[in-house]
């Protein structure tokens, strides 16, 4: 297998990454490292770190910043296993992650994505599991309808994959005035993984994500109506996009994704606006 890790100045956080590869009980994977920023010497001094305990690397400077999307595909493109998962540079998975994925994939060749749990992490040392939607369901109706019903979850993106059918995934951009936003385009590769098999969950495998430290896609959180707007915007095209794939690749299933998508449409909205409406009266009680 292939573990692609995109970075981007981040040779702090990275190691924490790395020291969780070099702890699995699984050998028999490639690491492929991507940085957006050239040839960043602290990097390569945080990579060198772990020469010795990791069973094969390479680090690739790319000569300019491709952007975060593509440096997930280009390390895609790089993989020459049969199975591929990514790590973000800031988070970690547990010691025997790899090993017990592994063994859901080889067992049922209807799983396209095996992953483990979430472990969402407030602070280095503290964190809590959080609740995942598991679309396990062997037929394609049932998980597709209830993925794009939601709750949204797109945890399984950081799970292990099936190389060939992650290849046939497809997002390039979402539509005006949403282009060039990274938000969102993980649950379009998880629709395309869906359509093609099921999702399977460890007992044991953790996935550990650390979402308290900065990151550049900060900036495209909503912080004004105008902003939640464009987020609300943003969720419709990821519906469309939903739809649009179905037609291309599953126009039988049109008609029940069409109406998932207006179900989703309606419970976004809903959402949206409870959160509106509890952190106004939050800011009310406290004045």
């Amino acid at each position: 297998m292939t573990i692609g890790l995109p970075t981007y100045r981040r040779s702090l956080l990275i190691r924490r990454a790395l020291v969780s590869l070099a702890s699995q009980s699984y050998r028999n994977f490639v690491l492929i490292i991507s940085d957006n920023n050239g040839i960043d010497y602290e990097t390569i001094s945080a990579v060198k770190e772990f020469a010795d305990v990791l069973p094969e690397f390479l680090l690739v400077a790319q000569a300019n910043n491709i952007g975060a999307l593509e440096n997930l595909k280009f390390l895609l493109a790089s993989a020459k296993t049969e199975y591929f998962m990514w790590l973000a540079d800031d988070d970690e998975i547990s010691a025997d992650y790899i090993q017990e994925l592994i063994v859901l994939l080889d067992k049922d060749a209807s799983i396209t994505t095996a992953m483990g749990s979430w472990i969402a992490m407030v602070a280095p040392c503290s964190g809590q599991k959080r609740q995942q939607m598991r679309p396990v369901e062997r037929s394609r109706l049932l998980r597709l309808f209830r993925f794009v019903t939601g709750p949204s979850d797109d945890s399984a993106f950081y799970g292990l994959h099936r190389t060939e059918c992650l290849r046939r995934t497809s997002f390039s951009d979402y539509l005006p005035p949403n282009r060039g936003v990274l938000s969102n385009f993980c649950y379009v590769i998880l629709f395309d993984m869906l359509l093609q098999g099921r999702f399977e969950y460890g007992r044991n495998a953790e996935w550990i994500c650390h979402n308290y430290s900065e990151k550049d896609y900060n900036s495209a959180l909503a912080r004004g109506l105008f902003d939640r707007l464009r987020t609300l915007l943003r969720r419709v095209n990821l519906y469309l996009i939903y739809i649009a794939h179905t037609v291309l690749k599953m126009p039988i299933l049109l008609l029940p994704i069409l109406l998932a998508s207006l179900l989703g449409v309606g419970r976004d909205i809903v959402s949206a606006s409870l959160r509106l409406t509890i952190r106004r009266l939050g800011f009310n009680n406290q004045a």
